[in-house]
């Protein structure tokens, strides 16, 4: 007769019989919009990032760029006064330089001018024309983003082993990664055993039920990736 083992054994033969997979492949980034491919894929490989994130320096706040010095004794009954000469929206790149006295408008992700080295959010400003009231003094790189902050160029962001998650793939993305290496997905066969299994769908004559466990199986495994 043979012997009955615990789940817990049964687990521990079948993990020293495996051999994990070695084949790979390359994924395109550019395909994941396209295909369904990259849903809960193990990379084989470190991915290192291509670039700084962010890749410049950006105003983290709606407001106005400008030097901090400026502003070193701004307060609500005493503002900085500053002469706005131009406007910076995000994906756009001004060349002019910021000079002392000066401010510029920026969205939240827009680029910083040259020179500039705070940002003065906008509900502590008041414009009249081309004048801005500061009134609060800026810490320098106040309400800035620096290059590099989340992510330097070079770091290594998801390790090898590491299952692909819509979060892993925005970083991906953010990173400048264009492909990555991945383990080919395995090739599983599910064998239904039994003389009193017959296949869903068909007439259930007595003493016969239903397949249940290959279709629930199946479903566990391609949920499994």
């Amino acid at each position: 007769m043979s012997k009955i083992i615990s789940l817990e054994e049964a687990k521990k033969i079948i993990a020293v019989n495996i051999t994990p997979i070695q084949r790979t492949e390359i994924l395109k980034i550019k395909d994941l919009l396209k295909f369904n491919v990259f849903a809960d894929r193990v990379l084989a490989d470190d991915v290192v990032a291509c670039l700084n994130i962010p890749p410049f320096d950006r105003a983290a706040m709606d407001g106005y760029a400008v030097m901090s010095e400026d502003t070193q004794k701004a307060g609500l009954e005493n503002p900085a006064e500053l002469k706005f000469i131009a406007s910076i929206f995000a994906g756009q790149r001004i060349s002019t330089a910021l000079k002392n006295g000066e401010c510029m408008y920026v969205t939240t992700g827009s680029v910083l001018p040259v020179n500039a080295n705070a940002v003065v959010m906008i509900e502590d400003t008041k414009r009249d024309g081309n004048n801005v009231s500061i009134f609060k003094s800026l810490k320098l790189l106040e309400n800035i983003g620096k290059e590099g902050e989340d992510i330097k160029k070079g770091t290594v962001v998801l390790r090898k082993g590491e299952i692909l998650t819509p979060a892993k793939i925005g970083v991906l993305a953010a990173s400048g990664i264009k492909e990555i290496a991945v383990y080919a997905v395995p090739k599983v066969a599910i064998i239904g055993t039994g003389n009193e299994i017959i296949d869903v769908g068909k007439n259930l004559t007595p003493g016969k039920i239903y397949d249940i466990n290959s279709y629930t199986l199946a479903a566990v495994i391609k949920k499994a990736g």
